[in-house]
């Protein structure tokens, strides 16, 4: 899978999201070799993008979620916010969502509202993606089942070796299916898998979910990643809006 070119910037589609109308979204690659400020990278991605303006909040690896109340002087605001989702119901204003391994989840609720995740391991034990399509599903007034999600690049289970520590618990929740033998002897953690049953569990149709299969942590000419390079790495921000 090769990405596409906007502008300066680099990037993947869902399938799945990119066929619903009034809604533009994107998983955009890294810049370059060099760590890139988001600030920088946000105001590239508006520019080739076309948005005016990008909501994302301070991730914590939580599972709280944040409703954007549609005035625009709070953009700036949630950023020092505490949450790990995003929902809005308002059209121009992207929602975005960082990462450099965790999962970004993208959904969308077809004439209603959008909506980012950030999916490490701890939110998605503590259920920020059935909290997110709960409170979609609250706001909207909709059918679970009419929820779109897409999960983009994130680190795949042949490169996220776990300790048991986080293997157990996902094996409780969902069981072996999630976990691969590794080399070690020691697990490894399917992401993917383990998002995809929390969405089902919130009620989505296993063929509503979509993801855009690529590794963040061996493919470091297109993503950063924190396992593969430590702390001082950088981020891809994933968006999405309502047009």
């Amino acid at each position: 899978m090769l990405p596409e070119t906007i502008g300066s910037v680099k990037y993947f589609q869902s399938s799945a999201l990119a066929a619903l109308p009034g809604l533009m979204h994107a998983f955009p690659c890294r810049s370059g070799p060099a760590m890139e400020s988001l600030d920088s990278l946000a105001s590239r991605m508006k520019e080739s993008f076309g948005f005016k303006s990008l909501l994302m909040a301070k991730q914590v690896h939580g599972a709280d979620v944040l409703v954007y109340d549609g005035d625009p002087a709070n953009v700036e605001v949630y950023r020092k916010k505490a949450f790990d989702a995003i929902i809005s119901s308002t059209p121009g204003i992207a929602l975005g969502v960082r990462t450099a391994d965790c999962l970004p989840v993208l959904m969308a609720v077809p004439g209603h509202a959008v909506a980012v995740v950030h999916g490490g391991w701890k939110g998605i034990l503590g259920e920020i993606l059935e909290n997110t399509a709960q409170t979609l599903i609250e706001l909207c007034r909709a059918d679970p089942e009419a929820i779109v999600a897409a999960i983009g690049p994130h680190i795949l289970s042949a490169c996220y070796e776990v300790g048991p520590e986080v293997a157990e618990p996902f094996r409780e929740r969902f069981g072996d299916a999630v976990l691969k033998p590794g080399r070690r002897e020691r697990p490894h953690l399917d992401l993917e898998a383990a998002a995809r049953a929390a969405l089902q569990n919130a009620g989505l149709k296993p063929e509503n979910t979509d993801c855009v299969r690529c590794c963040t942590h061996c493919s470091p000419e297109l993503f950063h990643s924190y396992r593969r390079d430590g702390r001082p790495t950088g981020r891809q921000i994933s968006f999405i809006v309502r047009l």
